[in-house]
């Protein structure tokens, strides 16, 4: 009886310490293909694991680079996730670039999404009046490029 008591025992403490290693094991291996994807962001875009793609997107747009715009256009028509798709959109106003912009207010009005939409349509608004205080001459600007003055002025 002691013997087989033990025995269980000893059996269901390996499966749990393996359990616990395998989980630990994939744990690591995943973020180590998040950090290899955040090294190169062009290539983390393509990447199967949707948190990685949506890290991606949001650093190539926090780089401001003209370069990205294909990329985050294409993401942004073609992404099955809409979160990536969102922070493609917002990447691109923030960019700049009027070809990303139109892209952007396009699906404004026809995308399949209603949140995508609506939030397309936050962000080109907000594009359309940074252009608008831009044209009025005022240039105080937050670090996000925001301006810091209203309109009431």
């Amino acid at each position: 009886m002691k013997k087989s008591v033990l025995l269980i025992f000893s059996i269901m403490f390996m499966l749990f310490v393996t359990n616990i290693f395998s989980q630990t094991l994939a744990e690591t291996e995943d973020a180590a293909k998040h950090a290899a994807a955040l090294k190169k962001p062009f290539c983390g875009v393509c990447c199967e694991d949707e948190t990685i793609r949506l890290d991606c997107v949001c650093k190539i747009g926090n780089m401001k680079s003209e370069k990205a715009l294909l990329t985050l256009m294409r993401v942004l028509r073609e992404d099955p996730c809409e979160e990536v798709r969102i922070a493609a959109a917002h990447s691109l106003v923030r960019i700049g670039d009027p070809r990303g912009v139109y892209l952007v207010s396009r699906l404004a009005k026809f995308s399949d999404s209603e949140r995508l939409s609506r939030l397309c349509t936050k962000f080109y608004k907000a594009y359309q009046y940074q252009e608008y205080l831009v044209k009025q001459g005022i240039e105080e600007q937050d670090e996000n490029g925001l301006a810091l003055t209203s309109l009431e002025e």
